[in-house]
């Protein structure tokens, strides 16, 4: 696609079209004022976008661009913003930064106009009706706003999720279909918990399952030493038919059997009383105290 952008140079703005080629100058139009020292690193970080984006490195070029807008808006910084957007496909975004650079346009707003056009191709509106007021909307992951929208959002066609708390929904978005979702009224923005514990069933079943498991194995150890101890009772049997004294080892080892099978036997039915008392007398309820506070990331440079 032949992407349409911007020259800019230091001191004038004169727009041209291009290929693929970002606004080369510096962000030094901004119609808000900035502290020099934020317009310095606003530059700066401009630079680096430029540098990245000739580099074909998008995804890098977007986030310098962005935070470059952050500290020091400007046309040239939305322009590249816009046309990284482009190059990853995320078109309604890119279609955002075209309105915001069309803000600040200076004197090239017929092809800012034309760039608009051309994403609207690629871009439909949905509209989300009721849901509880304040209620955080996400698509596909991404928050877009609070309930109640003031207007339909612009999204890239194709298939999307849209979460409202607990409700959620897929639905398709086609260029010349608006699309709509109607959110529960019932549905409420989701309560912050203090922590994420673990399920009181899951414990339970794992805690008495495994109980119960190692007093099975018991079981089944018990058995084998059973079985050692008949092997050896009736090896001894046989040679006490021919030497009396020859049995002594055998006999020995039967006792040991026996002893070892009884212990088995013992724990097997501890660790499987013991699985069942868990299960039956779990704590029905559970409570976790957390100290401290949450972690927030900041948005400042």
């Amino acid at each position: 696609m032949l992407v349409t952008a911007f020259l800019v140079s230091v001191g004038s703005l004169a727009p041209a079209t291009v290929s693929a080629a970002p606004a080369a100058g510096p962000p030094a139009n901004a119609k808000d004022g900035a502290a020099p020292g934020n317009t310095a690193r606003a530059q700066a970080l401009f630079r680096e976008g430029l540098a990245l984006w000739q580099a074909d490195l998008w995804a890098g070029a977007l986030e310098r661009f962005e935070a470059s807008i952050a500290l020091h808006p400007t046309h040239a910084a939305y322009v590249n913003m816009s046309l990284c957007l482009e190059k990853l496909g995320r078109n309604a975004e890119a279609l955002a930064a075209v309105e915001k650079a069309i803000e600040h346009a200076n004197g090239d707003e017929v092809a800012l106009a034309r760039k608009r056009s051309e994403l609207l191709r690629f871009v439909g509106r949905l509209t989300v009706r009721g849901g509880a007021p304040g209620t955080v909307l996400l698509v596909d992951g991404k928050e877009r706003g609070r309930l109640p929208l003031e207007a339909p959002l612009m999204v890239d066609a194709g298939v999307h999720l849209i979460r409202v708390a607990e409700f959620s929904r897929r639905i398709e978005v086609r260029v010349d279909e608006p699309a709509s979702v109607d959110v529960p009224a019932a549905v409420e923005p989701a309560a912050p918990t203090p922590s994420a514990a673990p399920a009181i069933g899951t414990a339970r079943l794992v805690t008495s399952g495994s109980l119960v498991a190692v007093g099975i194995g018991g079981f089944v150890a018990a058995g084998l030493f059973a079985g050692a101890s008949n092997r050896s009772l009736a090896r001894a049997r046989a040679d006490g038919d021919v030497c009396g004294r020859c049995a002594e080892a055998a006999y020995a080892d039967a006792g040991d059997a026996r002893t070892w099978s009884r212990v088995a036997l013992v724990a097997g039915a501890g660790f499987t009383i013991a699985g069942g008392a868990a299960f039956a007398w779990w704590p029905r309820r559970a409570s976790v105290a957390v100290s401290g506070t949450g972690i927030s990331i900041g948005g400042e440079f």
